[in-house]
């Protein structure tokens, strides 16, 4: 009995997987595929916005409420708005080994945004617009 009391214990510490692999911060590249660079986009994190030049690398902390996105602010180009990409993470699926903490574990990795691994590139399509100057 009290060996099976030390090995739930030690079972309930791996609860939330994800967030005790992936917590924190992941960082992504955000480019033309044409190789077009210094065009100005503003870029929303779930921590907040800030203004950038393509190519830009992004900090930001994965979140299951908000999502990163890149929208193209240049005067030479068309406005255009990309949702950078997020998949589950691997570690999000070790919760089921624990099938007794299983709902527990997903709730706090969902809470913490750390189920998500974002996508290392995000390309941005760009479109000149026929204005002189440009």
């Amino acid at each position: 009995m009290k060996k099976n009391i030390i090995l739930l214990a030690i079972l309930n510490l791996t609860v939330g997987c994800s967030t005790i692999f992936n917590g924190g911060s992941q960082s992504m590249i955000a480019s033309n595929p044409d190789g077009i660079e210094g065009v100005v986009v503003n870029i929303t994190t779930p921590s907040g916005s800030y203004r950038s030049k393509i190519p830009s690398t992004i900090v930001t902390s994965p979140s299951s409420f908000r999502n990163t996105v890149i929208r193209v602010n240049d005067k030479c180009y068309e406005s255009t708005e990309v949702v950078a990409g997020k998949s589950l993470t691997p570690s999000f699926f070790a919760n089921i080994l624990w099938f007794y903490a299983s709902p527990v574990a997903g709730i706090i990795d969902y809470l913490s945004g750390s189920m998500w691994k974002m996508d290392t590139n995000v390309a941005v399509p760009l479109n000149k617009k026929n204005v002189k100057g440009c």
